[in-house]
């Protein structure tokens, strides 16, 4: 898979939350901060982190503890929120920032080796 179809995934996967939450009515930097942490933990529950790490290292899966998952939840909920927040200071639709959020946070996660952090502690022999 090249980076940008898993970053296209992510986005639209992202996007995917967006509209479930969207009729809930929060304010909207709530919005942004659960769809992030939304978006970390149901990756992992729904398998998107299973598809990545045998992708990246093969015959392997995600594995990781409760706290540790709601921990990383709670940052990826911060950094869309904080993200979410400049990008509205800029008017840009609202309706596009999750998908700009989910594709972008991945994407800068990849280039400054989040991902390969993940990769090495996270993504285990099935």
């Amino acid at each position: 898979m090249n980076l940008l179809v898993e970053q296209l995934i992510v986005g639209l996967f992202t996007s995917l939350i967006y509209l479930l939450l969207f009729f809930m009515r929060f304010k909207y930097l709530i919005l942004l901060f659960l769809i992030g942490f939304l978006k970390h933990l149901l990756g992992y529950y729904v398998g998107l982190q299973d598809i990545y790490c045998n992708h990246h290292k093969p015959g392997t899966t995600a594995k990781v503890k409760l706290p540790e998952l709601l921990f990383e939840s709670f940052v990826e909920g911060l950094l869309f929120l904080i993200f979410g927040f400049i990008l509205i200071k800029f008017n840009v639709n609202r309706n596009i920032i999750p998908f700009i959020l989910g594709f972008t946070i991945h994407i800068i996660s990849e280039f400054i080796g989040i991902h390969y952090i993940f990769i090495e502690n996270r993504c285990k022999e099935m």
